[in-house]
């Protein structure tokens, strides 16, 4: 089956059935005739296991749950049903800017972090032997930064066997990112006439 949009119904210009060789089953071709470039969405959501445990996260999705049940579901929507798919929406909304914000803190940070880290690196090999303390911190302060982003990475790679402790961020991040530019589609090829399109 291939299923589209309704606002896409005009669009399609045939609907061929084909024999496979390999498969008890045939394969649908539909044709579309395309005005306009259309652009892939940003993909299935995946909450964040570790939300959690942030003390943070907890106390926001606290204040908000507790204001989201002194609405009565009768008052806004028509059915109990249609208000829980609304709230579910709200929540993953919420969550999204909550992460969001904090990515831009850690972002932030650890760049003032390696800021002082190469500051220090100077001083330090400068001969000044009180930076090597501050140094040391600053360096395990930019440890856990990837270490926490390693473990992000794994989550959206889905990496089932990453051992625990594993320190190797840029194996994770780099699945990571080929595993998006994997799912854009750049164009599409006609069998019939070989052109692409894109």
């Amino acid at each position: 089956m291939v299923w589209a949009p309704t606002s896409l119904e005009q669009s399609i210009e045939g609907c061929e059935y084909h024999p496979s060789f390999f498969l008890d089953h045939q394969y649908l071709r539909v044709k579309f005739s395309l005005v306009e470039r259309i652009t892939t969405g940003p993909g299935v959501w995946k909450f964040n296991s570790s939300l959690p445990e942030d003390k943070g996260y907890c106390e926001l999705v606290t204040s908000f749950w507790s204001f989201l049940k002194s609405l009565s579901p009768s008052d806004v929507f028509g059915s109990p049903m249609d208000w829980w798919d609304q709230e579910k929406f709200y929540l993953r909304e919420v969550t999204r800017s909550y992460c969001r914000a904090q990515a831009t803190v850690r972002r932030d940070q650890k760049a003032s972090l390696t800021r002082q880290m190469h500051h220090l690196q100077q001083l330090f090999e400068q001969g000044d032997a009180s930076a090597f303390a501050e140094l040391s911190k600053v360096q395990e302060d930019l440890r856990g930064i990837a270490l926490h982003e390693a473990k992000g990475a794994q989550v959206c790679v889905r990496c089932q066997w990453a051992e625990e402790g594993e320190t190797s961020s840029s194996f994770f991040l780099n699945l990571a990112s080929k595993r998006h530019a994997k799912q854009v589609m750049h164009s599409i090829r006609n069998p019939e006439t070989g052109i692409i399109s894109q």
